[in-house]
């Protein structure tokens, strides 16, 4: 193993300032140093881990001269230049963010500094959302309008991911009762445009339009765009596997109004629900009539007198039917017709007739499904452009 050798002062900044002779394996180390400058020997890996802004070198003649070199930043840029963080900073982020541009500096222990940056840096992103909601959605007093203008421009005006994620937990998204987004309109739109823009925000969009069913999940749904983003169409497929037949529906409700091809192999799967077997007594059924006789006569004694009191009994007869063990498989219909309509409008044509069959489904996606949706996309193109040439054609005057 070829080993560095590293040289290093004990002083604040750790400037290296010495001039190294490699070191062959199994031989004596010859470094020429100033008086007092010791020596460290690592391997090349642990040297660049331990101290990535220190020089590491490796000679292959009698003396080299080491440059310094500068440390990468750990943190990121995005939240000191986010206008949210810069109309809506406080004290206490402010004293975050100089602690985020101290870790950034500091060389050692790479792991738990990103670990401890991106800590602060969500710490500030949400105390500069509660300011907004404080001084901007909350506001009171003659620029009562202006400031709640800003805040909507704010909320609207959000890009980073991070940021979108922090909003729609300090405006209770996830809450039961949908928290401010359900009492406020405005924000409520403004946050919805801002995740319809992102890529992955359309992710958390499309979970708020299929798990909500107020007025919360029915502003998410008319904020989806027409064509979801490819992370946001994964998520549908995996949404439209779910074990909730309600929840698969509404999935399927979202799905009818984005169509796309890669929605039809989990429209195929999800069209019946997996089978669900039972053990035990699950009911009964009984066909058949009672009827009642005397089974027994229990004596009453008087003077001079005597009597029974008849005691009534009473016999079925007929046939019951008892069920123990079952298997039940759940036809959705709603993600039927989602299927057929998205098929028929892809491919021009009326959707084959495979009900719920999901291995002749399946089959046909592969086999005959691609060739009919090209064929439909080049007769869509042609007309297009048809019409696009009699609009610029020039009219000639007779």
């Amino acid at each position: 193993m070829r080993w560095h050798a590293l040289a290093f002062q004990h002083c604040l900044n750790l400037t290296v300032n010495a001039r190294c002779v490699c070191m062959l394996p199994r031989t004596m180390l010859r470094v020429m140093l100033p008086a007092g400058l010791p020596v460290v020997l690592v391997a090349p890996a642990v040297a660049e881990a331990w101290l990535p802004c220190q020089m590491v070198q490796t000679a292959s003649s009698a003396e080299t001269r080491a440059e310094p070199t500068e440390p990468e930043e750990a943190g990121s840029t995005e939240t000191h230049t986010s206008p949210l963080v810069n109309r809506y900073a406080t004290k206490a982020s402010e004293a975050a963010l100089r602690r985020v541009e101290q870790l950034a500096r500091n060389p050692r222990d790479a792991a738990r500094r990103s670990e401890r940056i991106r800590a602060l840096e969500s710490s500030v992103r949400q105390d500069a959302l509660r300011e907004l909601v404080r001084r901007g959605l909350d506001a009171s007093g003659a620029d009562r309008a202006e400031q709640r203008a800003l805040a909507i421009e704010t909320l609207a005006g959000l890009e980073s991911y991070d940021e979108l994620a922090d909003a729609c937990t300090i405006l209770g998204a996830d809450r039961p009762d949908g928290g401010r987004l359900a009492t406020d309109r405005e924000a409520c739109l403004a946050l919805a445009s801002a995740l319809a823009r992102d890529p992955n925000g359309q992710v958390i969009l499309l979970r708020l339009a299929i798990a909500r069913t107020d007025l919360v999940g029915d502003r998410c749904r008319e904020a989806l765009p027409r064509v979801l983003s490819r992370p946001a169409e994964d998520a549908l497929c995996v949404m439209l596997q779910s074990k909730s037949d309600a929840y698969v529906e509404r999935a399927a409700m979202v799905a009818s109004a984005h169509t796309s091809a890669g929605l039809i192999p989990a429209l195929i799967q999800a069209q019946t629900s997996e089978q669900r077997r039972t053990q035990g007594d699950e009911g009964w059924i009984a066909f058949g009539r009672t009827r009642w006789y005397i089974a027994n006569a229990i004596p009453v004694v008087g003077n001079g007198s005597t009597s029974f009191l008849p005691v009534p009994g009473s016999v079925f007869e007929g046939s019951v039917l008892r069920i123990q063990e079952s298997v039940v498989v759940v036809y959705r219909t709603e993600v039927h017709r989602v299927l057929v309509a998205t098929i028929e409008e892809l491919t021009g044509i009326p959707a084959p007739p495979f009900g719920y069959d999901r291995m002749r489904w399946a089959r046909w996606h592969e086999t005959e499904f691609p060739q009919l949706w090209a064929s439909n996309r080049a007769k869509i193109e042609e007309r297009t452009i048809r019409s696009e040439m009699r609009t610029t054609q020039p009219r000639m005057d007779m």
